[in-house]
């Protein structure tokens, strides 16, 4: 009797170790892919299109022009450096002030409908001897300051592919817009790249 309890017990103790095994094996195995954030994101129906003050995606080019101008006049948006691009400067929400640049990709004429802008962040006063000024605490600091500004679903890792140096990417997905923060280990921007994943397949006539 006494034998039979002690493999009984055996029995329960492996049927134990086997569910435990089972519930890890699943729970590490339940965050979503890629494919599958942008699957469940595009089928909402809210668009989700605000870059900045104003500036969103699908807005025509001619819009995006007029109103960096009014932003301008505000005192809000100014020229980069090289003039190719709109420069915000963000005094808050990071260890010291940084440079939010963006400019819409691959845009033709003044009415094309903008799907993509290309966007750069970086300490204002960026110095290689500051160690504080890290592109590793540039990615946190601006994962928490987009994150509290946009809301939504969390950003992520996706895998980095032809990098030694920099092993993963940032995304962030809310319905139709998506947001990716691309580190440069060598280097003191952030690329940050704004897409419209369900864009308006349409150019405003003249």
């Amino acid at each position: 009797m006494t034998q039979f309890r002690y493999m009984l017990s055996k029995i329960n103790l492996l049927s134990l170790v086997t569910l435990l095994s089972t519930v890890l094996m699943v729970s590490c195995g339940s965050e979503p892919t890629y494919d599958e954030v942008v699957k469940a994101e595009l089928a909402r129906t809210e668009r989700f299109d605000s870059i900045a003050y104003g500036v969103n995606l699908g807005m025509t080019f001619d819009d995006f022009k007029w109103r960096c101008l009014l932003q301008n006049r505000a005192g809000v948006f100014k020229p980069n450096s090289t003039s190719n691009a709109v420069q915000l400067t963000f005094e808050e929400g990071f260890s010291y002030p940084v440079h939010f640049e963006f400019f819409p990709a691959d845009i033709t004429g003044q009415y094309d409908i903008i799907e993509k802008y290309d966007a750069t962040i970086k300490y204002r006063d960026f110095s290689q001897y500051n160690k504080e000024m890290s592109m590793e605490k540039l990615v946190k600091e601006t994962i928490n300051y987009f994150q509290k500004g946009y809301g939504g679903r969390n950003f992520f890792k996706v895998p980095k592919k032809g990098d030694p140096w920099v092993k993963y990417n940032y995304v962030k997905i809310d319905g139709n817009r998506k947001i990716i923060l691309i580190p440069i280990y060598m280097g003191s921007e952030l690329i940050v790249k704004f897409e419209d994943l369900d864009p308006i397949k349409k150019t405003v006539a003249n």
